[in-house]
Order: C-alpha cells, then structure tokens, then sequence
C-alpha cells in the first residue's frame, strides 16, 4: 500500500497558500463540514493519508497541513511555540474562508488543537486528540531525559545522511517496526534534509526544552475553557502516553479510547479503525463512541 493506493479514485488537492503570510502546504479533499489535520513534531501532512478516505467518505472536507515550520511550509525565522503554531492554525482558517471547523491532532498538533479550542472556542466544533503532548502529567514532563532522547534522536535524523537514523526516529512513535513503510520513511528523510527545514531545526526542537514545556502546558485553566466536545485517543504501548484521568477532570465533555497493540501513532497504526471511530464521533457527538481499550480487529462503535 501507498499514499497513492489510499487516495486512489478520491479527488483531492495538494496546493499551497498564504496563511498569515506563511506559505502553507496543505492538501484538500471532499465536501461538508471541514476538519483539520494537524501532525506531530517535525512532522508533514503525509502522517494522516490512511485516515483521509474515511473523512471523505463520511461527508466531511478533509484539510491536511504541513504546520508553521515544518513540512514544506514556511517558518518564522522564531522560536516555535505552540502559541505561534496556534496562530498559523487561525490564519489558515481564516485564509481559507472557514468560520470554524473540526480539529484532529496528534502528539504536538494535539497540543496545538487543544490550546486553540480553549482560546478560541468559537472556531472549533469537535476535535480529537491524539495522544496530544503538553500534558504535564505526561512522562515528558516528568522526565527531562525522555524528552532529551527525543531531541537527540531528531538532531540525528536531520543532521545526518543515513536514512536508518530517519527510521530510528520513526520507530519511536510505533509499537512495531513493522509498522513503517519505506515510504514514510522516504516522506520524513526529504523533508529533514529540506535546506530550510535544517536552518530551523533548532527553534523546532526547543519544544523539547522543560521551560519552554512548562510555560505553555495544559494545565487546568486552560483545560476548563475547552467547551468543544473531545475524542482522546492513546496508544496502549506509548512509553509518554498521557494521563488520561487529567484530561476528563479538565475538559468538560469528554471520552477516551485506547487501542491495543500501537505506540504513539494509533491513527497511522490502526488507520481503519481509528477512521471509523473518529467520523463517527465527528459525525454524531460522544454518543457514538464506547470509551475503554480496542482490542485488535474489534469496532467500539454505536450510533448516537
């Protein structure tokens, strides 16, 4: 299977545009209520094509982007921040005409989607949460050293021509190796040795500084003005999976699903079932969505 064997018979666009004067890489398919894809760190919009069909097929416009600094969207020349990536999140928005929309993140765009809804909770309808970072009960937090594997790790994979080091990095976010395509892998190597994303490598991974950690953590107040109803979504073999009892005491309406057999990438991982319980949450509220462990090959799903 490839990208091209998952989109295959679906019209789609894979286009660039002006979000608050950052050239924005995004790619555009299908029609309804739009929903955004928002990656994980030193990502691309490539993490979510397996999920693409799904959205489309259940009636909504599926908006994957490339997020401030990476990818093949442009940066700031700044230190990223979640508030910057928030921002760029509201530009595209508003550069492409939507007054609000549904969001899905993972690991740092989870965190990008979480801090938006609170600070702008009228742009948002629902949004899913994967495996979303900035938790401060999180190993992350708890554990400068795990998050110092992770810089070093992508350092490595940006500073370095041996593709393996990229595969090395990539197998942090899976249960099984197995799980990675070449072709991922060849998506992720392109775009760490991207001259401009190698310039400003450093103010990305100044994410994985504590300080910088903790100044825009999701802590409690922020968690209390989120008022769109939330999916969280963990993997149950996810060494920096969060805490999910933090999550459902801060955020009003709210449910939680974890799937077995995956790391920190359960959509990439188990991209069927991760479809078919997200649209049917996106779709029809909570309602839709039994919260508990997914066994392997089992659909916790119901109609709202």
């Amino acid at each position: 299977m490839t990208f091209w064997t998952d989109l295959l018979g679906l019209p789609f666009e894979v286009s660039y545009i002006d979000a608050g004067g950052i050239k924005t890489r995004r790619l555009v398919a299908g029609k309804g209520e739009p929903v955004v894809f928002l990656h994980g760190i030193s990502g691309h919009l490539e993490t979510f094509v397996s999920v693409l069909p799904h959205f489309v097929k259940a009636g909504f416009q599926v908006h994957m982007i490339d997020m401030l600094g990476q990818g093949f969207t442009g940066a700031t020349g700044k230190v990223l921040s979640v508030a910057a990536m928030s921002k760029h999140l509201i530009d595209y928005l508003d550069a492409c005409g939507l007054p609000k929309a549904h969001l899905v993140g993972l690991s740092l765009g989870g965190w990008t989607a979480a801090t938006t809804a609170a600070n702008h909770p009228e742009r948002i309808f629902k949004m899913t949460l994967i495996a979303p970072a900035g938790d401060p009960n999180s190993l992350p937090a708890r554990d400068p050293k795990f998050s110092e594997v992770q810089r070093k790790s992508t350092l490595d994979g940006v500073r370095n021509n041996d593709k393996a080091l990229t595969r090395k990095r990539l197998e942090m976010a899976v249960a099984s190796p197995t799980a990675l395509t070449d072709e991922i892998v060849d998506c992720r190597y392109i775009v760490y040795h991207r001259p401009e994303f190698q310039a400003n490598i450093e103010n990305l991974v100044a994410m994985f500084n504590m300080e910088t950690f903790n100044q825009e953590a999701l802590k409690p107040q922020l968690l209390a003005r989120i008022t769109a109803p939330t999916l969280v979504v963990f993997g149950q073999e996810d060494p920096g999976q969060g805490n999910a009892e933090y999550l459902k005491k801060g955020i009003a309406h709210i449910k939680v699903q974890v799937f077995e057999g995956t790391g920190h990438w359960p959509a990439f991982e188990r991209p069927e079932d991760f479809g078919n319980i997200a649209t049917a949450f996106h779709r029809d509220g909570l309602g839709a969505v039994v919260e508990g462990t997914l066994p392997k090959g089992e659909h916790v799903v119901r109609a709202a």
